[in-house]
């Protein structure tokens, strides 16, 4: 899944690269937009631009296959473990469900895709009229927005674009874990009848935060007594059911970031195998004073967010 999330955000960001590329061609073919008529002009071509950049880069999630490859998969994984034949749901259901499904903050895929359009539409005509207004060059105002990169002993200039491009990331990256958590639990909700309860898990690495550590391990009868998932921009959290009388024993192993580890051993444990400079980058000076003297990762956590050092000196 991290691999593909990698596909999807490169062909997204070229995308983007060429659509910047056409929206700077447009500008220098006639240097610059400094009549009404030429400003008129330029706006259909950047309204067009902005549009196609939304759709194509919907067209490079290739949703009906990625979901499609997530069904047989849950489909699999969940039958070897249950010995069950597994309900799946339609593509189109799923596709559905995924599309309308809050990516993160209540945000949905198509109030993504309709941002990436607007916010290139805008960048692009405020950059234009604000440069015609102070007298810049067409070469200025493409700086302005795409930077420069430098030459010659020269200090890299960022353009405002790049904003715009690290948002098409993080937004393409939390969304396909988002659609790949909402396939696995309509799987799940199609054949509860054999789940027990849910099983959170975190990754064992230290780009995991204290708030998703903080549940990991735990299981809960249903799905939605943890938070929706994702829980934030970059999260890589899943649940996964507990099979009832399974007779295949998948929990002898999980992955982490020093290699296969026992799977009972829980965010918080396995922090404290850690040596201490890890620990404390971590944790930080004040919480791995605080885990030494036996608090609990859950102790730096409230109400989904991580507690300040303010709030913790409270503890």
């Amino acid at each position: 899944l991290e691999r593909y999330k990698n596909s999807v955000v490169n062909k997204c960001l070229n995308i983007l690269k060429q659509a910047e590329k056409l929206i700077s061609n447009e500008l220098k073919k006639t240097d610059g937009v400094y009549t009404k008529k030429r400003y008129k002009e330029f706006l259909v071509v950047l309204r067009n631009t902005a549009r196609s950049l939304k759709e194509n880069v919907l067209t490079e999630f290739e949703l009906d296959d990625f979901l499609t490859t997530e069904l047989e998969k849950q489909q699999k994984i969940i039958g070897a473990t249950a010995l069950i034949s597994v309900i799946t749901p339609t593509v189109e259901k799923v596709k559905t469900a995924a599309l309308f499904s809050p990516i993160t903050e209540n945000k949905t895929f198509q109030n993504f895709l309709d941002g990436l359009e607007s916010q290139f539409y805008s960048l692009w005509d405020s950059a234009v009229r604000t440069g015609y207004l102070t007298g810049l060059t067409t070469r200025q105002i493409v700086s302005n927005v795409l930077g420069t990169i430098p030459k010659n002993g020269q200090v890299a200039k960022i353009g405002s674009i790049e904003t715009l491009r690290k948002s098409l990331v993080l937004n393409t990256r939390t969304a396909i874990q988002s659609f790949a958590e909402c396939t696995r639990g309509m799987v799940y909700d199609a054949n509860k009848e054999y789940f027990s309860g849910y099983k959170f898990l975190a990754t064992l690495d230290r780009r995991t935060c204290l708030v998703c550590g903080s549940y990991d391990g735990q299981v809960r009868k249903n799905r939605t007594d943890f938070p929706l998932l994702p829980v934030h921009y970059n999260c890589r959290c899943l649940t996964i059911p507990v099979v009832k009388n399974s007779v295949v024993d998948i929990e002898e192993e999980r992955a982490s970031e020093n290699g296969p580890v026992s799977a009972k051993l829980t965010y918080e444990n396995w922090i404290k195998q850690q040596p201490v400079s890890i620990q404390k980058e971590i944790l930080g000076d004040k919480r791995f004073e605080m885990l030494q003297k036996g608090f609990k990762v859950q102790n730096f956590v409230s109400d989904n967010k991580q507690l300040s050092l303010q709030q913790l000196k409270m503890l």
